[in-house]
């Protein structure tokens, strides 16, 4: 028994010819190629003068040699010819894709993004410096597991002060570092002897008193600098300690504002749009070159490319930005009310958010050439809160008790 039958599964794996045999007396020919010990592999008659044989390789040129009058013709290759003339036949094809897994893989192997989760920047940026110069970068191959936990260590060795936990995980093509920070305890500051006083004159409209004595009472005018919590603790006129006083004083405060506004006003800005023209610039005529939707109001930043120093003429290129235009016209009433409503905006755009415009008035209304000139006086509640070295009263006490 031939051992390459009972191993038929391993003729997949040989190189075998398939080939078509046509002539007369067909059947002569089957035993010629018995008698020479051609293995036939297999064996399939079409009709009387043609038959299709499967042989090995190595016995293609003897029956080429032994054809004689028959005409002997390849048909297919099997086993590793077939592969080979395959791989022959999509070469190119397998290279590119070769070097698009070869690239894919280094791809795959690098690192496009760190995200590092903390809400301070200045954690983050100080985390980022310190990868950096681990070699924890964008652009740069992943490290290894141990090589992570190695720079996870040296970071929290150097500052042990400040980090208190510390993990990088990668996902993909991207580190997640994550961090904690540890808590230090807080300088406890002793509070300073102050006392809270009026920053400007005004009439006294709300005192909230968090830490103190209240010294003046609502609807009390007040001087700018006047004490209105003190941070000395007095019983019967005696002093019996100094403190820092806390807390917020509002008042009303006047202020007189003079604005002037124009009877034609012009407002312009840029709207985002922006554009780059060649432009062609003759005898002071300007043509732009190929634009379509040119804009009405433009700003033009201009890079000259060609200039001929004898004849006025040059080419240029132009980055434009286009601008919205506001032009409007105003008579004297207008314009006096325009002026009024700039007026308010200016002074509630200085006020926080517990301070409002008590009233308004206007004074004066004088027209100056081509604007108009609004005298306006504000009434507002407003902040009045600063502080003060506390101030000492020992020696007015102690005079008083001599006298």
């Amino acid at each position: 028994m031939n051992p390459r039958r009972k191993n038929a599964w391993l003729l997949n794996f040989e190189s075998t010819y398939t080939i078509k045999v046509t002539g007369k007396n067909i059947d002569r020919f089957l035993r010629k190629l018995i008698v020479q010990e051609i293995e036939l592999l297999e064996v399939r008659q079409i009709n009387y003068k043609e038959l299709r044989i499967r042989i090995y390789k190595k016995d293609y040129e003897k029956i080429m040699q032994i054809k004689t009058i028959y005409e002997v013709s390849l048909l297919k290759t099997h086993g590793l010819l077939k592969i080979k003339k395959i791989l022959a036949y999509h070469k190119m094809l397998l290279f590119f894709m070769g070097i698009g897994l070869l690239i894919l893989f280094v791809l795959s192997q690098m690192i496009f993004t760190i995200e590092i989760v903390h809400t301070n920047h200045e954690v983050r940026d100080l985390l980022k410096e310190e990868l950096k110069e681990a070699g924890i970068d964008k652009n740069h191959f992943k490290k290894s597991y141990f090589k992570i936990q190695k720079i996870k260590k040296k970071i929290l060795e150097k500052h042990k002060d400040k980090i208190e936990w510390l993990e990088i995980v990668n996902i993909g093509t991207k580190y997640i570092v994550r961090i904690e920070m540890r808590e230090l305890p807080k300088e406890t500051k002793e509070k300073e002897l102050q006392d809270v006083i009026a920053k400007k004159s005004a009439i006294l409209k709300r005192v909230e008193n968090k830490r103190g004595v209240t010294m003046k009472n609502i609807n009390d005018y007040v001087e700018k600098g006047s004490v209105v919590i003190s941070g000395n603790v007095l019983l019967n006129e005696e002093l019996k300690g100094t403190i820092g006083a806390e807390g917020k004083i509002y008042g009303e405060v006047w202020y007189k504002v003079k604005i002037e506004y124009p009877y034609i006003y012009k407002e312009e800005s840029l709207t985002g749009k922006q554009n780059t023209v060649y432009t062609v610039v003759f005898l002071n005529q300007r043509w732009e070159l190929f634009n379509k939707k040119p804009y009405k109001y433009k700003k033009i930043k201009s890079k000259t490319l060609l200039k001929n120093n004898i004849i006025p003429f040059y080419i240029a290129k132009e980055k434009q930005e286009e601008k919205n235009v506001i032009e409007e016209f105003y008579s004297e009433q207008e314009a006096a009310d325009k002026a009024m409503e700039e007026a308010k905006r200016r002074m509630q755009k200085n006020l926080g958010p517990k301070e409002y415009i008590i009233s308004q008035k206007k004074l004066k209304v004088t027209p100056k050439d081509s604007r108009i000139v609004v005298d306006m006086f504000f009434t507002v509640y407003e902040d009045i809160t600063a502080t003060a070295p506390v101030e000492k009263i020992e020696q007015k006490v102690e005079e008083k008790e001599a006298g």
